[in-house]
């Protein structure tokens, strides 16, 4: 009787012994959690949003106090998130997602590049005001600061720099800088009166309209003109 083929082997490697991936590893060195399977996305997001909340609460809170508030023990929480930088980078990633589809569901089909600009900013406002406290956590977490954040927003800031270059070729915007100079700036802005409704020194109603009209000036629109397009935006 025909024996069958032998399986070729690779050198080194028992049938027994699984092929093993190159390990992964967090902006700390540490290597970096891969969970599986639908309970553990399930379990995974679950901890996102209970860390939020604490982290909202209180932006010292250990990652004990995360797990109590999950609901899981010490060994779950770390499964997937090996540090607490780790999770402060799964939180920047949450927030930088909603961002960015926040910034897509802004877009209206053949719309002049200075009022697209202005929604997209309202858009963004408006997620940014549920995470700014993130960017308190983020920089107290990491000797990195909030570069976390800012690496989560990379679609976002690839989304507006789109906007002004568009706006640029069309007159809309003065060309004193690139735009992705301009959208730096932008982001800059944005942070630091985030940061001031933080700290109290901005008042919170008519805040999004605020933080929009002073970007819009930031790129080089003026005021007035600046005022008229945050009023159209905001209003549909």
């Amino acid at each position: 009787m025909q024996q069958p083929e032998a399986r070729a082997e690779r050198p080194g490697l028992r049938p027994e012994q699984p092929e093993t991936r190159p390990e992964r590893k967090d902006r700390t060195g540490q290597p970096e959690a891969r969970p599986a399977g639908s309970r553990a996305l399930q379990n995974r997001q679950r901890i996102l949003a209970v860390a939020q909340a604490e982290l909202i609460r209180d932006p010292a809170a250990t990652m004990d106090d995360i797990a109590r508030a999950a609901g899981v023990v010490r060994r779950t929480l770390y499964g997937h998130f090996p540090s607490r930088d780790a999770l402060i980078d799964g939180l920047s990633g949450l927030a930088g997602a909603e961002a960015h589809a926040a910034l897509e569901r802004s877009r209206r089909p053949h719309e002049a590049p200075d009022l697209a600009l202005a929604r997209a900013l309202l858009a963004a406002f408006a997620v940014g005001d549920q995470w700014r406290l993130l960017m308190t956590v983020d920089e107290c977490a990491s000797p990195q600061g909030d570069r976390g954040l800012v690496t989560a927003l990379d679609p976002s800031l690839t989304f507006i720099t789109d906007l002004l270059e568009q706006g640029q070729r069309q007159d809309l915007f003065p060309d004193h800088l690139p735009p992705a100079v301009l959208t730096r700036l932008l982001m800059s802005s944005v942070i630091t009166l985030l940061q001031a409704l933080n700290d109290g020194l901005l008042p919170t109603d008519g805040a999004a309209a605020a933080t929009a009209r002073a970007c819009l000036v930031v790129v080089g629109v003026s005021p007035e003109r600046a005022a008229a397009l945050v009023r159209e935006a905001a209003a549909g």
